[in-house]
């Protein structure tokens, strides 16, 4: 037994494998991925969310395609072709199946290209020799040039069939860096196309055999055509990940180099100094920004520090190396500039970050560095947000200017810090706060904290009229911190706006505990008799329903409860309420509602209720309205009496439902109709469906379509934009099944 997750098509997903349920398999399109294997899942009744599993079975066995009878389709045959299943294929083909939804004699489309790029030269042969129709695309030697799979392009070009193939063949290739496939394609004699500079600019890492493919080119094109490749890509790349021998092939080249400041700044980044002396012996103009020496104080590179002091070249940074210095706690980049003789800049960022991360140590070398020390209100904000009493004390005894302002307090509040808080009031420093310290504190549940401010002797300062809501509305409400302000005097009183809004939160969180509370401390819930079950059903919470059942609380039901549970589909609630106790009735147009859905399910929870049934000739009309062939197979053999009209073949000619017009020829109840049906099916320009009445035997004779019938056509709104049509009424149908299932 395991549990399960329910997906459309009844998909179900394992760390190995995938699970189709059994009726779904001959449905199911198998996609080009790994799912190879299935497994036969059952339900078991009253277990929710609980499922038994079967052994896997291999979709590519013969045994298991006649077991479970599995529909023959493209996908399948893409499957097996891509799996090198050449026995199967073979047993398909003498067997007589057609492929399911396609004309006879035809292969998938995708059959041969998914061989190709999945090395599988049998199967290519097994279809070759099938003498069918083969349908194959450019991506059958694409594909094959991006895998490397030189057998697969031989194997096409000795073939005889016509050879399809883009510009993409030979860039991928190039992007792949594989040299073999490029040799065979210059050694095939076939006319070779390719955008030469923009599949030698495509950006790619890997620069593996990339001399390789560039001196292919020039053996196939010829040393002059170079120019047309160059581009300072391969130069950036070489110099991110240090390989000077692509730098020196393009040095010998002979073309002339540019320098783009990307390539030195990626070098210094990455703190490749071979290649930055790479670059200053180039005897080229160098280009840079600010980048290596900010990037390298950030990243503690000391290398690449002492080399561009070393090198002579102009120094540019900003603010940000400094700032990133302290930022990231190294005292060594710090002594570095400090000991450079360059010009220092830096911001108050450097004094703050440092305070936000509680390194004491930066803090200290800036002290004592003798430079002029810069910090806003957040060195003292930030260390108290974190709960840094060692960076709140160093601040202190620094003799520097404090800086600081609510937030210190708000936040040590709502983080439930009381060493802060008692720093803060022992401090000495004028305390500043709002009223947005206690509300953190109580939208926290720190109990704690309150208790400090309550016995500090400080100012209260709080707004009564929202404190509440608040509590309510927090991500971690309790009843206690409720009742600690209760017993501090705050009334507790809520605008109804928002006592609704509370409501709808606590029963979709299905917070027992706090509706409980309310219940108990006079907010008279009482009033919201009808509110609270019908919220909880929608939602359906069952235990907030068990919950108001034991309550105390009078206990009712509306009509809306079981006509919108019922629309949902929302089996479980409609069997609590029938198991209430309560006196239920069917409310009067829930079924003929229903049979305009597709709720097969919860007609027969209504036909199996025992409650007295209530509907009208609309059921079986509005079902044939909306082309619903699967309601009203159930009307039919539900046993119950057959309400309906002449509108139901009237509409259903209206609205082209072919499939419903076949199944109440066949259906062997009496038909009714009227002339209205052929009159609105030549509005509506339905031919299929005029013609399906002339062979019925009833003919579009004497009939003006631009003169009015003797009864209105039925409105508009009685038709849905998405209908199925004569060809769609089976597959609709068991969408039907799947979506009803669900």
């Amino acid at each position: 037994m395991s549990s399960y997750k329910s997906l459309e098509y009844g998909l179900f997903c394992t760390k190995h494998y995938k699970i189709m349920i059994l009726d779904h398999i001959s449905k199911k399109s198998y996609s080009y991925a790994n799912e190879i294997w299935f497994r036969l899942v059952i339900k078991i009744p009253g277990r929710k969310n609980k499922v038994i599993v079967s052994d896997r079975y291999y979709l590519g066995n013969i045994r298991v395609i006649k077991k479970f009878k599995l529909s023959i389709t493209e996908n399948y045959i893409n499957m097996l072709s891509k799996m090198g299943e050449v026995k199967v294929l073979e047993w398909w083909k003498n067997s007589g199946l057609t492929l399911k939804h396609s004309p006879p004699l035809r292969y998938p489309e995708y059959a041969l290209d998914l061989a190709s790029e999945h090395n599988q030269v049998e199967v290519l042969e097994w279809f070759l020799r099938s003498k069918c129709k083969l349908n194959y695309s450019e991506n059958a030697l694409n594909y094959a040039s991006e895998k490397g799979h030189i057998n697969v392009l031989e194997w096409w070009k000795n073939s005889g069939l016509r050879l399809k193939y883009t510009e993409k063949a030979l860039e991928l290739a190039i992007k792949k860096c594989n040299v073999k496939v490029l040799q065979w394609w210059e050694n095939s004699k076939l006319k070779i196309k390719c955008d030469w500079y923009g599949s030698f600019t495509i950006f790619n890492e890997n620069l593996h055999n990339r001399i390789n493919i560039l001196e292919w080119f020039i053996k196939l094109r010829g040393k002059k055509k170079l120019k047309e490749l160059y581009y300072d890509i391969d130069l950036q790349l070489a110099s991110k990940y240090g390989n000077i021998d692509l730098l020196n092939w393009w040095k010998n080249s002979g073309l002339k180099l540019k320098c783009r400041k990307n390539a030195i700044d990626l070098a210094s980044i990455n703190c490749h100094i071979n290649v930055l002396d790479w670059w200053k012996e180039s005897g080229l103009k160098l280009k840079y920004s600010k980048k290596p020496l900010n990037c390298a104080s950030s990243t503690g590179n000391i290398n690449v520090l002492n080399w561009w002091k070393e090198s002579g070249l102009e120094l540019k940074y900003t603010e940000d190396a400094l700032d990133n210095a302290s930022f990231h706690g190294y005292i060594d980049v710090l002594n570095w500039w400090k000991e450079s003789g360059l010009e220092l800049k830096y911001t108050s960022s450097a004094l703050d970050d440092a305070s936000f991360h509680g390194y004491i140590d930066v803090l200290n070398w800036w002290k004592e560095s003798g430079l002029e020390l810069k910090c806003t209100s957040s060195a003292l904000d930030d260390a108290s947000f974190h709960g840094y009493i060692d960076v709140l004390n160093w601040w202190k005894e620094s003799g520097l200017e404090l800086k600081y302002t609510s937030s210190a307090l708000e936040d040590a509040s709502f983080h439930g810090y009381i060493d802060v808080l008692n720093w803060w009031k022992e401090s000495g420093l004028e305390l500043t706060y709002t009223e947005d310290t206690l509300s953190n504190a109580s939208k926290n549940g720190n109990i704690d904290v309150l208790n400090w401010w309550k016995e500090s002797e400080l100012p209260m300062i709080y707004d009564e009229d929202e404190i509440l809501n608040d509590l309510f509305f927090a991500d971690t409400t309790n009843t206690d911190v409720i009742d600690w302000w209760a017993n501090y005097g705050v009334k507790l009183k809520l605008s109804q706006h928002n006592f609704d809004n509370i409501l709808r939160k606590l029963i979709n969180d299905s917070n027992i505990n706090l509706l409980n509370w309310l219940n108990t401390n006079g907010l008279k819930l009482y009033n919201q008799c009808n509110i609270i079950p019908y919220i909880a059903s929608i939602y359906r919470k069952i235990d907030v329903l068990d919950w108001w059942k034991t309550s105390g609380l009078p206990l009712e039901y509306s009509y809306n409860i079981l006509y919108d549970t019922s629309r949902e589909c929302q089996i479980d609630v409609l069997e609590w309420w029938k198991n209430s106790g309560l006196p239920l009735k069917c409310p009067g147009d829930i079924l003929d509602t229903l049979s305009t859905l597709k709720h097969v399910k919860v007609l027969e929870w209504w036909k199996n209720s025992g409650l007295p049934l209530v509907y009208s000739d609309d059921a079986m009309d509005n079902a044939s309205s909306k082309g619903r062939v699967r309601i009203l197979e159930w009307w039919k053999n539900s046993g119950l009496e057959l309400k309906y009209s002449k509108r139901s073949l009237n509409i259903a000619s209206k609205n082209g439902h072919i499939n419903v017009l076949n199944w109440w020829k066949n259906s062997g109840l009496p038909l009714k109709y009227t002339n209205d049906a052929i009159y609105n099916a030549s509005s509506k320009n339905h031919t299929n469906v005029l013609e399906w009445w002339k062979l019925f035997g009833l003919e579009a004779t004497n009939i003006n379509i631009n003169e009015k019938s003797e009864k209105e056509p039925e409105p508009e709104s009685e038709s849905e934009p998405e209908t199925e049509t004569e060809s769609e009424s089976e597959s609709e149908t068991e969408k039907e099944s799947e979506s009803e299932d669900d």
